[in-house]
Parts: structure tokens; C-alpha cells; sequence
């Protein structure tokens, strides 16, 4: 009668440790996926909301904000975006190079005060440009 020892062959070993690999290679990429999506989504609520708020400074006649972040006692007639986890910081191409809150103006004209926002989540980044002439909202895509 032969006795074998105690433990795992090495194929065995091998076998589950492939195993192992094969499921890590499906899952994460689906996880990042779903923050991704969940990010670009945040950033299309964002140009939602700064196209709202320029249709309406046209059809209202009179200027409309969006404030980006918590807002506060000047802000009540402005439109609020915020997002948990997504910075916020705007960027503009004036010679004012002082710190400007996070807020972008339409004027009924349908111009605005412009700039360049960018969102800075985990690892993720995207830009919305705002054109001071004529308002236009742009994603720049990467």
C-alpha cells in the first residue's frame, strides 16, 4: 500500500492560480468601467445644466448662473451642480488671474462669462470649455 503525502501538486497549483488571474482579468476591468461611466455621466449633468441655464438667460431675459459646488446665500436663483467625489475648477483666459468662484453667467445675449471647467475625480479628468462670445459649451475629448 502506498502512502501519499500531505499537500498539492504543482499542477494543481498552477490550475487555480490561473483560475485566479482569469477572474481578476475580468472583473477589474469592469469595475474601472463602471466608474468611468459613472464619471463621464456626472460631466454630462454638468453641460445639462450649463445649457439650461443659457436657454434660460435667453428666454428669460435676464442673466442665470450655474454654481458649481454647495451653494450659498447669493446663490438662490442660480442653478447647483454638485457631485460627491468630482472637484470642480475653473480656469479662464483673462488677465484677472485672481481666484474666481466656481460659477459660469449667461446673459440673456446667450454669451457668458467663459472659461474652461475642469472635473478631477478619482484618477479621472474631463474639460467643459464655455466661450464668452456666444456661449458655446464644449466636452474637450481626450
Amino acid at each position: 500500500m502506498k502512502c501519499r503525502a500531505g499537500g498539492f501538486t504543482l499542477l494543481e497549483l498552477l490550475v487555480v492560480l490561473a483560475l485566479i488571474s482569469l477572474l481578476v482579468a475580468i472583473v477589474t476591468p469592469s469595475f474601472f468601467n463602471d466608474r468611468t461611466r459613472s464619471f463621464n455621466a456626472a460631466v454630462q449633468t454638468a453641460v445639462q445644466a450649463l445649457k439650461r441655464a443659457r436657454m434660460e438667460a435667453v428666454v428669460e431675459r435676464r442673466s442665470k448662473s450655474v454654481l458649481f459646488g454647495k451653494p450659498d446665500a447669493d446663490s438662490a436663483d442660480a442653478l447647483v451642480w454638485s457631485q460627491e467625489g468630482i472637484e470642480v475648477e475653473l480656469s479662464v483666459d483673462d488677465d484677472d488671474n485672481s481666484l474666481r468662484s466656481v460659477q459660469i453667467r449667461f446673459f440673456p445675449d446667450g454669451s457668458s462669462d467663459g472659461g474652461t471647467l475642469t472635473f478631477r475625480g478619482e484618477r479621472l479628468t474631463r474639460r467643459i470649455v464655455i466661450k464668452p462670445e456666444s456661449g458655446q459649451i464644449d466636452i474637450e475629448r481626450e
